[in-house]
């Protein structure tokens, strides 16, 4: 048998940079959402550098349109400069969706987003969470190793729900379809059953092949 399909996860880092911490190792088991590595990395720092200025510039933008549209009210500004404040407002958030977009591209939590915002400094390191619960069944890097994006970090497997392969003859396999609920023992003790969905069907296959 093997890991069911979506019961098993390959993570990988998606930039680059240097591991600077291992929070669960091999053997270990882990719930969906938990901290598994933490890559230190300047090109994450730039990320959330640029971010943070779209933001700021964002929320003058903001101010200053808000502004112009009481002057305009009171007639103190004119409409040409209401205008030129919209537009430069439209290009502050355009700014911000892409910055925003971009860390998210690489795993990053709103709410960590958020705390980019709130915190007056921030380490360049990018956390890593489990995408599933299961046990961690190998760790492919060290830490204080350099990583390049898309490098194998670890590899987790729910084995809480596993794929296993059957074979049967023709005549079987004709009447067995995908959905149907089937009883699987044990060859040395058939006493234990287990109870079990099939999932697929390939007719290509054998024992020998």
């Amino acid at each position: 048998f093997c890991p069911a399909p979506e019961h098993a996860s390959a993570n990988s880092t998606p930039i680059n940079g240097q591991i600077s911490r291992i929070s669960r190792y091999e053997g270990d088991r882990v719930r969906k959402g938990e901290l598994l590595f933490q890559i230190q990395s300047y090109e994450f720092g730039n990320m959330v550098s640029d971010y943070l200025q779209a933001y700021a510039e964002e929320q003058f933008q903001t101010n200053r349109l808000n502004r112009l549209k009481q002057l305009v009210k009171e007639t103190i500004s004119s409409e040409s400069e209401l205008e030129r404040a919209a537009a430069e407002y439209q290009r502050a958030v355009v700014s911000t969706k892409a910055a925003y977009s971009k860390l998210k591209a690489v795993g990053v939590a709103d709410h960590e987003i958020k705390q980019f915002v709130q915190a007056t400094e921030f380490e360049p390191e990018l956390r890593i969470y489990s995408p599933i619960e299961g046990v961690v069944e190998q760790i492919f890097v060290e830490q204080g190793q350099s990583v390049n994006a898309l490098e194998k970090l670890s590899r987790i497997l729910d084995t809480r729900v596993v794929l296993i392969r059957g074979y049967h003859s023709p005549d079987d396999a004709r009447l067995i379809h995908a959905g149907d609920s089937v009883t699987i023992s044990k060859r040395e003790n058939q006493e234990i059953l287990l109870k079990a969905v099939v999932s697929s069907m390939n007719p290509g296959l054998d024992e020998n092949s």
